[in-house]
């Protein structure tokens, strides 16, 4: 058992959330090619928030351009992989179970309430901080992140969205492709 995970899912200090999400944004930024918005006096709500706007708006760019879009998504894929098995080596989660527990911890500090589904095992998104900033394209655009943070975690897991907040469901609801190997 990660004991690490263990204490932080009973207290996940300021810090190391601002850090965590600090992580996120560069990787987003990078992908995108551009600077990282300044976040450093925000409140978490109010960063996040900042965030989706941000995120929104450079993927509405990039889709306008069209022909980096699939550039654009695969960097995005790529440097939330390695984000997610940073995460992974560093909590030293080693199970399927323990992955998962993670990642409700990380969804969970943004805004996003992860949870699965006991009859498929699919997982769901009853509340989601970007789903009111997002478009159903920008929300299908950049949940390359999301895959890429499954992936890096369980070492080969990745999502399909099978229904999206963002297009009028009631939660979102993915299936797990591939083995997790944590």
């Amino acid at each position: 058992m990660s004991l690490r995970l263990f204490l932080l899912e009973r207290h996940l200090p300021a810090a190391l959330r601002r850090r965590m999400f600090d992580q996120l944004v560069r990787v987003t930024a990078d992908a995108f090619g551009v600077r990282p918005p300044e976040f450093a006096h925000l409140k978490p709500a109010d960063g996040t928030r900042r965030f989706a706007e941000f995120t929104r708006a450079e993927a509405e760019r990039v889709l306008a351009a069209g022909s980096t879009s699939s550039v654009v998504s695969d960097r995005l894929f790529h440097g939330a992989q390695e984000l997610g098995a940073r995460v992974r080596r560093r909590l030293g989660i080693r199970r399927p179970d323990e992955a998962f527990r993670a990642l409700r911890l990380l969804y969970g500090a943004i805004g996003i309430d992860l949870d699965r589904d006991p009859h498929t095992g699919d997982l769901i998104v009853g509340r989601c901080a970007f789903s009111d900033t997002y478009t159903p394209t920008v929300c299908a655009f950049v949940s390359a992140l999301d895959s890429g943070i499954f992936a890096g975690i369980t070492r080969g897991t990745t999502l399909a969205f099978t229904a999206r907040l963002t297009e009028g469901a009631s939660q979102c609801r993915a299936r797990l492709v591939g083995s997790a190997q944590v």
